[in-house]
């Protein structure tokens, strides 16, 4: 026979594993609607983005918003932002850059460093044809809202990144690669905020419908 200390063990063991088996059923029966959630966010962050042209989608109009996003095509990105694509793609100064092997993006790249929105990855190397990572976005979408000197310290982006409101509704780290719909929604959410030291949107600055949340 058992004894009582056997059997009080056994019981605790039971009610243990049943704990853990009802926490192991709850994590997957959420994580799934999380995942759902994010990606409706992404698809309705999308939208809004094409509405107001800054993402293009391929000839069938898809957004192609689970691809990743390459430094070269941010760029592009942010110049239609900021609604001079069209100064952008005929930018003549000249920067650094040695490793920018499509001349097509050379403009975009020289109009973007001159306005102070992106940097090289070194002084003569630009990044080009490498994916864009999460915090490296943070700090281009900072300078767009005047946080220049938030956006210095690299080490500390992504908490103000996080404290400002960019990351809200998402979840990803910082080292994360960057696909288009995480890109679509950390922009809007960014667009929906203040400018430093100012009571005007950076949607509204840059004359951009971008509806509440």
């Amino acid at each position: 026979m058992k004894g009582k200390d056997t059997m009080k063990g056994e019981k605790k063991m039971k009610k243990s594993i049943s704990l853990l088996l009802s926490i192991v059923l709850l994590i997957m029966t959420f994580t799934p609607v999380l995942a759902d959630s994010q990606d409706e966010y992404y698809t309705q962050a999308g939208e809004i983005l094409g509405n107001v042209g800054v993402l293009q989608g391929d000839d069938n109009g898809d957004l192609m918003l689970n691809n990743y996003l390459k430094r070269q095509d941010m760029v592009v990105l942010v110049s239609r932002l900021f609604k001079e694509e069209s100064v952008a793609r005929n930018s003549s100064t000249k920067v650094p850059f040695t490793d920018v092997k499509n001349k097509y993006y050379l403009p975009y790249i020289n109009w973007s460093v001159n306005k102070k929105l992106i940097v090289g990855k070194t002084e003569t190397k630009f990044g080009f044809d490498e994916t864009v990572t999460v915090q490296q976005l943070q700090t281009v979408l900072l300078r767009a809202l005047g946080y220049n000197e938030e956006a210095s310290n690299w080490n500390t982006v992504p908490t103000f990144a996080n404290g400002l409101g960019i990351m809200d509704n998402i979840d990803a780290k910082a080292n994360d690669t960057v696909i288009r719909g995480l890109m679509a929604a950390m922009t809007v959410n960014a667009l929906r905020l203040n400018k430093k030291g100012t009571n005007t949107t950076l949607a509204e600055s840059l004359n951009l419908n971008i509806p509440d949340p």
